[in-house]
């Protein structure tokens, strides 16, 4: 029942208060990313146990995904996942990137925090 009611609330926020992915797409290209190649995207998931935290990690990078933890000692999910990969910038790859990334979270007391768009070494087009 929890996950149902994180999945509902995280999906209001998306709604309501987040740019759509047509939008982050949008501000990319506009920032001269070429949308038809493959760009990199990453994804941030946050949980509460490290040893969850140690295990997606590892899964994630055998599916060939750059990954880089940190943890925020005051955020009730303090231990942070980045996970990179590169893939079409077209809203269909992003939600399914997103839905894989939710439904992988419900399994575990932990929370995906949204991704954001690199588009230079420097920059980087964020939610």
């Amino acid at each position: 029942m929890k996950s149902l009611l994180r999945d509902i609330h995280a999906r209001t926020v998306d709604q309501f208060f987040k740019p759509s992915n047509a939008q982050m797409l949008s501000s990319a290209a506009d920032q001269g990313v070429d949308l038809s190649e493959p760009i990199p995207f990453t994804f941030y998931i946050s949980f509460r146990n490290s040893d969850d935290a140690d295990g997606v990690a590892a899964m994630l990078e055998s599916k060939g995904y750059k990954i880089t933890r940190e943890t925020e000692e005051e955020d009730p999910y303090p231990y942070e996942v980045e996970a990179e990969t590169k893939i079409l910038g077209n809203e269909n790859e992003v939600t399914q990137q997103e839905d894989f990334f939710r439904t992988l979270v419900s399994k575990f007391p932990a929370r995906y925090d949204d991704y954001s768009i690199t588009y230079s070494d420097e920059e980087a087009v964020f939610y």
